[in-house]
């Protein structure tokens, strides 16, 4: 038979509290700039996820705006969304003949409340000095601050309605087209219905007989006569 001896239990070497409080520190000491870098990281993800759902709520609202619009300011302005990504107004258009100075009111009205980019725009004089404007436009996602765009034909500033100096030298009917020779110190030049004078700020409304019916930006009508020596009407 086997002889057994007595099993000696291995007892471990006792730990005083103290001892125990430090190593408990030292792993707290160990541990702690991994779990706080795993906080900030999580805390940056919970951030960034928030500004994506709010970015995305702000583009939502702003595809609903364009396609109903409210912010125009006047109802015969034709407005029409052109494209759609991912059902979202990505391309969108507007339509309509105004004064320049109405224009100018429309387009900061519409970037007060709405991010575009012009892509394409067609002008064109009509009577009583209207612009017909047909503008096409990219849609940007919302910006808190926005640089001003200025979509209009021509510019406003610096132009002068005044007509000293201007003169109608010769008008001629071609084909039922009226056209009349102008001219400006050495300066001549034929024009006709719907042509626009940069320099005097002012298109061409009609061609007559024996005058020449010039608009400003605002509407106003100035007349040029043909030339005569002792002439003062104009």
């Amino acid at each position: 038979m086997w002889n057994l001896s007595l099993l000696r239990t291995k007892t471990w070497p006792h730990i005083s509290t103290t001892l125990f409080i430090l190593l408990i520190g030292l792993q707290a000491a160990c541990w702690y700039p991994l779990l706080q870098q795993e906080y900030i990281e999580r805390q940056h993800q919970v951030q960034l996820q928030r500004n994506i759902e709010k970015q995305q709520s702000k583009r939502y609202r702003q595809s609903e705006d364009l396609k109903t619009a409210p912010f125009l300011l006047r109802q015969s302005v034709k407005y029409r969304v052109v494209a759609l990504e991912n059902g979202q107004v990505s391309q969108w258009a507007i339509s309509g003949t105004f004064l320049l100075s109405q224009w100018e009111a429309l387009q900061e009205a519409i970037q007060e409340q709405v991010s575009l980019g012009l892509m394409e725009a067609t002008w064109s004089i009509r009577e009583k000095g209207q612009w017909h404007g047909e503008l096409l436009f990219k849609v940007f996602p919302p910006l808190s601050q926005k640089t001003y765009q200025n979509w209009l034909p021509v510019r406003q500033q610096s132009l002068t309605t005044s007509i000293v100096g201007w003169e109608l030298i010769s008008v001629v009917t071609v084909d039922g087209v009226a056209s009349a020779l102008i001219s400006y110190s050495t300066t001549k030049r034929w024009v006709s219905v719907g042509d626009w004078l940069p320099s005097l700020g002012m298109s061409v409304a009609q061609v007559l007989a024996e005058s020449v019916v010039l608009v400003s930006l605002s509407g106003e009508e100035k007349k040029l006569y043909l030339y005569e020596p002792n002439d003062i009407r104009k």
